[in-house]
């Protein structure tokens, strides 16, 4: 049985390729490092510079069906 975490990673590797954020190649690079560091495929695709903290969190939005709220383009009230 699939747990819930393998099929978002699934989703997630799907939507990195589909949306052309990154070559099949640099998505196996990233799932041996991820493998021989014993961490996930997005924080291995951070670690080697391949994707930003930002895009990782877009494409994870994007693969589950959400909207991504970039955090950086929206504004703070210098009163708060």
């Amino acid at each position: 049985m699939t747990d819930d975490l393998s099929v978002n990673i699934e989703k997630f590797k799907s939507a990195v390729l589909r949306g052309g954020y990154v070559d099949p190649g640099e998505v196996q690079r990233a799932e041996a490092y991820a493998h021989d560091k014993k961490i996930g495929l997005p924080d291995a695709l951070l670690e080697l510079s391949i994707l930003t903290k930002d895009l990782v969190g877009q494409v994870f939005a994007e693969s589950m069906g959400l909207k991504y709220a970039d955090q950086d383009a929206i504004p703070v009230e210098r009163d708060l």
